[in-house]
């Protein structure tokens, strides 16, 4: 099975198929990465192994640069290739014209099975509103094979597949429970994120854990005639930094850099300032809190890395 994280054809036309048969397609991407986090752009500290070998083997874009700095705004991008100011979603609680272009219905229409493992965020979160019951959107985008869970904040409160295998577990209200108290935190603008606990899972049923053993099932299940196209939208790194503990005993403070611990003032619009400020004490952070607020952060990373290696 011949897998591409990326293809391009310059075959015109009629004559694609006789270029080259289709290979099949998976694309990862991950939610709040930093695109300095990863080995092979040059991180001297960040443990991620196996997407340094797809770099090594591949092409790292370094001049590439999100055209919406939160959730929906880019994910919507990513879909339909346009600019933010042309699909109109400009916040999280605006959601993208499912008439409109998306990549994914183009590429389901050139025979394509498409599927999906993950975080979509393609539609606002509603409190108890189950993922299976948003299946109609994502045919709408141009998915097929739909495996869809929430993010890390929604998944303790929305239901999905993943709640359903930790309530079979006996994990469910340990999950919930760890999730509800960070974000009554977050609410209350208390979540100072280099004290966020390890996640009390086990590292394998791990949000991000699961993700990526979902796909790695869906990919060696597979069996369909069509050259197939999947997405796996890793759900983190994006907060709570809820890595395991294990991970966690991966990296040491000494290794950890300080970087910049002056908030920024000028010459950032005043309402950028201020939502820095309240950021959960940011302002009153000390070296060795951010350490452990990175470190938090970096162990993530690493357990997605691990999911897909």
């Amino acid at each position: 099975m011949h897998i591409i994280s990326i293809v391009r054809r310059s075959c015109p036309g009629s004559l694609l198929e006789v270029c080259m048969p289709k290979p099949n397609i998976v694309f990862i991407y991950s939610d709040q990465h930093r695109g300095d986090a990863v080995g092979c752009a040059g991180h001297p500290v960040i443990k991620t192994p196996h997407l340094d070998r797809l770099g090594s083997e591949g092409v790292v874009f370094s001049q590439c640069y999100t055209n919406g700095p939160i959730c929906m705004p880019a994910r919507a991008t990513m879909m339909t290739g346009q600019y933010v100011r042309e699909h109109g979603v400009w916040q999280n609680i605006v959601e993208a014209d499912q008439r409109g272009p998306s990549h994914v219905r183009n590429v389901r229409d050139v025979g394509y099975h498409t599927a999906l493992v993950g975080k979509t965020h393609l539609y606002t979160h509603t409190g108890g509103t189950k993922s299976q019951e948003k299946t109609a959107i994502l045919e709408n985008w141009g998915f097929v094979d739909i495996q869809e869970m929430h993010g890390p904040h929604a998944s303790g409160t929305n239901k999905s597949q993943y709640s359903d295998y930790l309530e079979e577990l006996g994990l469910w209200e340990t999950h919930r429970d760890y999730v509800v108290r960070s974000k009554t935190r977050l609410e209350e603008g208390r979540a100072r994120a280099w004290e966020d606990p390890p996640c009390p899972l086990p590292s394998e049923s791990h949000l991000d854990s699961y993700t990526g053993r979902t796909a790695a099932e869906w990919v060696r299940d597979y069996d369909g005639d069509k050259p197939f196209y999947l997405q796996v939208l890793f759900p983190g790194p994006h907060n709570p930094f809820d890595s395991p503990q294990e991970y966690r005993d991966m990296y040491s403070m000494d290794d950890i850099p300080v970087g910049i611990m002056d908030l920024p003032r000028e010459p950032y619009p005043k309402y950028i300032v201020r939502s820095l400020f309240r950021a959960g004490d940011a302002k009153t952070m000390t070296e060795e809190e951010k350490k452990q607020l990175v470190i938090n952060y970096y162990a993530k990373i690493t357990l997605i890395d691990t999911a897909i290696g």
